[in-house]
């Protein structure tokens, strides 16, 4: 297997346990916040989103303004790393919608990468980042990341009192 297959399957598997994690989540579990306060899955939802465009797009190639059509507005402030996780589901999309933008981000990202060939996995990023160096290391902490949120919606789950997904 190809190292772009590599992770590009990374990438799917990766997705397929969070959307798992996700599947049954009642709608008062999305915004469940444990005491003290510190994230709620509504946000992790949102920042696995706006990390899988950067990470697996705006690492390798300048943004374009057709990313503005799968990229909502505003979702850099709500869940970019630097974002706090608010109590007040107002500020928010809802489940839906931001179930609807991780799938299309999804889409475009992934679509996107089967394009590149196995020589730009090589390229460095144009990011700059602590240890993503190229674009194959972009690609590989794409899933690693998502699988870092899908655990603490795990966590999340089971502190809203839900059954564990295996």
């Amino acid at each position: 297997m190809s190292k772009l297959a590599t992770a590009l399957r990374q990438i799917e598997d990766a997705r397929q346990y969070t959307l798992g994690l996700l599947a049954d989540l009642p709608a008062d579990a999305w915004f469940f916040m444990p005491t003290p306060a510190v994230t709620h899955i509504a946000w992790q939802v949102g920042h696995i989103s706006i990390a899988q465009y950067r990470l697996g797009v705006a690492f390798h190639r300048e943004p374009k303004p057709e990313d503005a059509a799968w990229v909502p507005a505003g979702y850099r402030e709500l869940f970019g790393r630097d974002s706090t996780p608010q109590a007040d589901a107002s500020l928010y999309p809802t489940p839906d919608e931001l179930l609807a933008n991780l799938h299309l981000i999804n889409r475009h990202v992934t679509a996107e990468i089967g394009e590149l060939s196995e020589a730009d996995l090589d390229r460095p990023v144009i990011l700059p980042h602590r240890f993503v160096k190229t674009t194959l290391d972009a690609l590989l902490w794409c899933s690693r990341h998502e699988s870092v949120h899908a655990g603490q919606i795990a966590l999340l789950r089971r502190l809203h009192g839900m059954r564990p997904q295996w």
